[in-house]
Parts: structure tokens; sequence; C-alpha cells
């Protein structure tokens, strides 16, 4: 049993989006801060090339196609340090308006695919289940997601610059799942 009460397992969680994409990773109920990555177009000074994944395609579809190739690399790595039973990502926000909501669903499609054509178990939790779990409130902004995350895990992330909202969301994301019959 993991250390809040629910089986062992290698979980890693996506926040995805165009411009930066954060990936956690959980062992046996513990966020594994070493595992972070960020994939994204800006990286902050002095980011950790290890793990950072710079996006310097010319278009939207080598974007794409860079982020779906990063995130596989850095899956294979952690299956061969660790293992990786499950993928888990956050659902459609259906509350989303704009241009940006036909590349985010795009870029959805594009990772969702390759994840299950390379054999990985790809789970989905709703924005709002995350947010409800980990603020108690199921409409709250990324700010109080990611001070609320901060506080759970004690993590400064500000290393990575304007993607650190992104891996807040992403360990939001694995805290949501693994505590998601409890309030953290």
């Amino acid at each position: 049993m993991g250390r809040f009460g629910w089986r062992a397992s290698r979980i890693a969680t996506l926040d995805l989006a165009v411009n930066k994409t954060g990936l956690a990773f959980f062992k046996d109920g513990v966020l594994l801060e070493e595992e972070l990555h960020l994939f994204t177009k800006e990286p902050a000074k002095g980011s950790d090339p290890r793990r950072t994944t710079f996006i310097n395609a010319k278009t939207v579809l080598g974007g794409f196609k860079q982020i779906r190739d990063g995130i596989l690399r850095v899956l294979s790595q952690l299956a061969g340090r660790h293992g990786v039973d499950m993928v888990l990502l956050e659902d459609f926000a259906f509350s989303a308006q704009g241009r940006a909501i036909f590349e985010l669903g795009q870029i959805n499609g594009v990772v969702r695919l390759a994840l299950t054509e390379a054999g990985y178990n790809l789970q989905l939790i709703s924005p709002s289940a995350v947010k409800k779990i980990i603020t108690g409130k199921g409409n709250a902004d990324k700010k109080m997601v990611m001070l609320r995350v901060y506080q759970l895990c004690g993590i400064d992330l500000m290393e990575f610059g304007r993607g650190a909202e992104d891996l807040y969301d992403a360990i939001a994301i694995g805290y949501a799942y693994l505590n998601k019959r409890k309030k953290v």
C-alpha cells in the first residue's frame, strides 16, 4: 500500500497544451520530483536540459510531432527506470473558448493516439474533478490550484519559468487521481 492507502502504482500524468506540456511521475503514491519534465517553446533561462524539452518547430503540426515524440521518449525512459502502469491525462475542459480549443483538441488527439499505439494504459480525469479534489472548488482558477499543490508538496518550480504552472497542473492531476475518494 502507498503513502495514502492505495495500491502501489507507477503513474505518469500529463497537462497537455500546445506551447507548454507538464509531465509528473508518481511511484507508490509519492511524487518523484526528479522525474518532472517540461516540454516548452520558451525554456526558462538556466532550466535543466535533462528535465526540459525545447519545442522549436516552425509549424503547429511540427510542434505536435515534437511534443508527441518527446513524451514517448520520456515515458520510455521512465518505463526503463521505474515501469509505467498508467498514463493519466486531464480530459477536455468543455468550458474552453476560442481558437486555442481546436489546437488543444488536436494535440490531445495526437498524444492519445500515440500513447495508445505505444501500449500505455491511458486514463482520463475531468478538469473539474481535479480542481474539486485539490482545492475543494470545481471551478478554481490556475493560481488557486498552483498554491494548493505547492502547499501539498512544498516544491518550488520557479526554475521552469512560465512552465511551472503546467508542472503544478500535472502534479495536481496525479494527486487528484490518487486521492479521488477523499479530500486532500
